[in-house]
């Protein structure tokens, strides 16, 4: 038991260390009070933070139009990732056709120079925080 426990405090996973003692068979009512603590309680303050910015956005006003709450952030988000994956295949299709031009040069003229261009196309989201990490 103990070899486990300090496996998952070494990992990080502190929070996970009253759940295997709990299925361990050691005090129920503490090991539940310990989940408690390092699970539900952060879990409600995350709830209780998502709710306030929620009524809050919608209260606010500015110049360029009400503040964003988390519904509006998600979805944004889901765009973001949507553009990512089409940025990404953009780019594959731009490779493919690449391939297949030099594949006609080659066949034919088998001495024919062939170039492999850099995709230059719009940088993602994603891609420019990459950039700016770097």
């Amino acid at each position: 038991m103990s070899n486990i426990t300090s496996t998952l405090k070494v990992m990080g996973f502190n929070w996970m260390i009253p759940i295997v003692k709990l299925a361990s068979g050691e005090d129920s009512k503490e090991q539940l009070k310990e989940i408690w603590r390092s699970i539900g309680i952060p879990v409600l303050a995350f709830i209780t933070f998502l709710l306030v910015w929620n009524v809050l956005a919608q209260q606010v006003e500015t110049s360029l139009g009400q503040i964003p709450g988390p519904v509006m952030v998600m979805q944004a988000g889901k765009g973001l990732v949507e553009e990512h994956y089409e940025t990404r295949q953009k780019e594959q299709l731009f490779y493919e056709r690449q391939e297949k031009r030099n594949q006609l040069r080659l066949e034919k003229n088998p001495n024919a120079k062939v170039k492999i261009r850099k995709y230059t196309g719009k940088p993602s989201y994603f891609d420019q925080i990459v950039v700016s990490l770097y």
